[in-house]
């Protein structure tokens, strides 16, 4: 559910699913701000005959246009044979999944009394747009950016923007920011590098990441900005007793990296990249495994908690400490803890973190501490 800027609309998107969860259609519906319907779509795709289609984002204009952004993979055949790596760690059988470059991303508009949707496809010459992020702007105009890989690759090499306009279907020549090589290994220890170099079949990979991209925003000063976050998933097996008695547990791995911050000046050109580093390794729910954001005159403060993967006899993570850290408009970084783990205290928990004030924060907290009681916490940047 996602609302226009002026907050006259309001826009729904459903799927139906049966009990195995195979998606029987999907639709939209559109209201006004008093929860009128104004007009609705039952028959929402993206119209392929091979292949498998996601919607991936939803907006809607003041006007109640409604935007789609789809992600097209023209098969999955590899996602578990190929897009994969397993970890080398004594008594582990840890495997993580990435998706291989066999897909591509198109925005769909849609309209009242509109049979067919307007399909715009999105495509970089000569790179793989790896992850990607739109926001509407005016004139009939779709400001689209995110992060590229070369072709046929995985890595991530830098960030791309472009206009989409929606009138004569035309893309502006790609504006793009190659990340330096230093920038993207920096802080990876040398197992990391070469547990990933050795993860599939192309040894030259490193990076097998996905980037999870946060809105487009802009500063106070008018110079835009997004977060790109690093995010793969993996299973874990385990097993108890022998024999016949033996039994095979498996359980979901999160883990959520670090953010790469890309600043674009007014005129949508690139100004810097920077990098802010965290780990975090959970298992099963990734709610607790994220960061929250707030900005105060132009400098952007991240606040996060470490979550570290635990190598004893039985794989585990164990929460560390949540840190605070102030990015600068040069990139100047000051990182500060925020708060020392403690069995005793409650964990920030900021999957949901709200923003209540230009420059305070809310969120809740979590312990496994029977006698603590879950909190509701708020903090406040001052300087």
């Amino acid at each position: 559910m996602v609302s226009s800027p002026d907050s006259t609309k309001v826009l729904i998107f459903y799927s139906l699913l049966t009990k195995k969860n195979v998606e029987l259609r999907s639709g939209i519906n559109i209201y006004d701000s008093n929860i009128n319907l104004l007009w609705k779509n039952d028959n929402v795709t993206g119209e392929f005959t091979k292949g498998i289609f996601e919607f991936q984002q939803f907006k809607i204009d003041n006007k109640g246009t409604v935007y789609l952004l789809g992600q097209h993979f023209d098969d999955k055949s590899n996602y578990f044979d190929f897009a994969q790596f397993r970890s080398r760690g004594f008594l582990s059988n840890d495997t993580y999944f990435t998706d291989m470059p066999n897909y591509t991303f198109g925005i769909y508009r849609y309209t009242e009394n509109q049979t067919k949707p307007e399909h715009f496809p999105l495509t970089i010459p000569q790179k793989f747009i790896r992850s990607l992020n739109f926001s509407l702007q005016e004139n009939d105009t779709i400001f689209c950016t995110g992060m590229y890989s070369e072709t046929g690759k995985i890595s991530v090499k830098g960030s791309f923007c472009f206009d989409l306009n929606l009138e004569s279907k035309t893309m502006s020549k790609p504006n793009t920011f190659e990340i330096n090589s230093e920038l993207l290994t920096r802080d990876l220890d040398p197992d990391e590098l070469k547990r990933f170099k050795r993860s599939i079949d192309n040894k030259q990979e490193w990076d097998p990441y996905s980037y999870n991209l946060s809105e487009i925003k802009t500063r106070q000063n008018g110079e835009k900005y997004f977060i790109a976050e690093q995010h793969i998933e993996g299973i874990r097996e385990s097993s108890s007793g022998n024999g016949r008695t033996a039994q095979i547990s498996i359980e979901r791995i999160l883990i959520n990296n670090d953010l790469f911050v890309v600043s674009l000046n007014t005129d949508n050109t690139f100004k810097r990249i920077d990098k802010i580093t965290k780990r975090q390794f959970c298992l099963n729910d990734d709610k607790y495994n994220s960061y929250a954001v707030i900005e105060k005159n132009n400098a952007l403060y991240f606040l996060y908690t470490v979550f570290e993967q635990k190598k004893a006899l039985l794989f585990n993570f164990k929460i560390g400490d949540s840190y605070l850290t102030r990015l600068d408009m040069k990139g100047n970084q000051i990182k500060n803890v925020f708060k020392h783990k403690d069995d005793q205290l409650p964990v920030p928990v900021l999957f949901h973190a709200m923003q209540v004030t230009d420059n305070s924060l809310m969120f809740g907290s979590f312990t496994n501490k029977l006698h603590v009681k879950n909190l509701i916490q708020q903090v406040i940047i001052t300087e």
